[in-house]
């Protein structure tokens, strides 16, 4: 079978398993994904300059200043607050279909195949891909990246940057890279050093740029300053405050690992019931009622 048609029906998949959630969002729609609707608006009216989602100094407000430009065109509602993250969907399957091919010598067939659990997913986790609440699914689009411009350090540096400050989980695609580096001893050599310091002050450049940045930026909402937010925390004290290493703690971790986050993952967990229509209508208040 041709690539393109292989490429085509995985597209497809991806756009069946999103459609119910983007032509019918109150199918799942909650307060946060309003919050970046309402920063999506604001920034398309230029009532306000969001660098972070309101209210925090972490979660880069990428989500939002992608579907602004989709609001002046087509109008403020929820599906297209959800359209840009259904393109980076056709994106990432694209991204990982291309890269199982070129990295691993695989034939299309088994590319496609090798990407199945991203382009088919359970129903709660394709909810979750097409949800514009601080970057669920923008790691499946760093993580990669990461690894193909690895041999091209400020690059790399730069959507590593990036990456972190809009979800400080993408730091495990970098940690997956130097664990392989170090496993194929390519990391302590010379050139191995000189290309993760590049990479490093990269990210670091782009950590600094952003610090500057949003002290300019609506904290809040239109007519308030970063400086309204009070006790924030970061990306840094985000990522540490979720990393543990205590034997002692490690049985209990792994219990939840098989409580909560594979049934999450899987699509096997209880899901409440709530009412989205009250979320949903935050987006889509005129602007003279707000």
């Amino acid at each position: 079978m041709p690539r393109w048609i292989i490429l085509a029906i995985l597209l497809l998949v991806v756009l069946a398993r999103s459609a119910v959630f983007v032509l019918w969002p109150e199918s799942y729609f909650d307060a946060d994904q309003a919050v970046f609707g309402l920063m999506a608006k604001h920034l398309s009216e230029g009532r306000a300059f969001p660098v972070f989602m309101y209210g925090q100094s972490y979660i880069l407000a990428v989500e939002a200043w992608m579907a602004a430009p989709v609001f002046l065109l087509a109008g403020v509602s929820a599906t297209a607050l959800k359209l840009p993250l259904l393109l980076l969907n056709f994106v990432i399957a694209w991204l990982l279909m291309r890269t199982f091919e070129r990295e691993m010598a695989l034939g299309p067939a088994a590319a496609a195949a090798a990407s199945l659990p991203f382009v088919l997913p359970s129903v709660a986790t394709a909810a979750i891909f097409v949800e514009p609440s601080g970057g669920n699914l923008e790691p499946y689009l760093y993580v990669p990246l990461i690894w193909l411009t690895r041999d091209r350090p400020l690059w790399c540096g730069a959507i590593l940057g990036v990456g972190f400050l809009h979800r400080e989980f993408t730091i495990y695609g970098l940690a997956a890279l130097l664990a392989i580096e170090a496993f194929d001893r390519t990391l302590f050599t010379r050139a191995g050093l000189a290309r993760r310091g590049v990479m490093a002050g990269a990210a670091g450049a782009i950590w600094l740029a952003v610090q500057v940045l949003k002290r300019f930026s609506s904290g809040s909402g239109p007519g308030t300053a970063f400086d309204s937010i009070y006790g924030a925390s970061n990306n840094i004290l985000e990522l540490a405050a979720r990393t543990c290493i205590s034997p002692a703690t490690a049985l209990k971790g792994g219990a939840r690992l098989v409580s909560i986050h594979w049934p999450a993952l899987f699509g096997t967990a209880p899901v409440v019931c709530r009412n989205s229509w009250a979320a949903t209508a935050a987006v889509e208040i005129p602007a003279h009622e707000r």
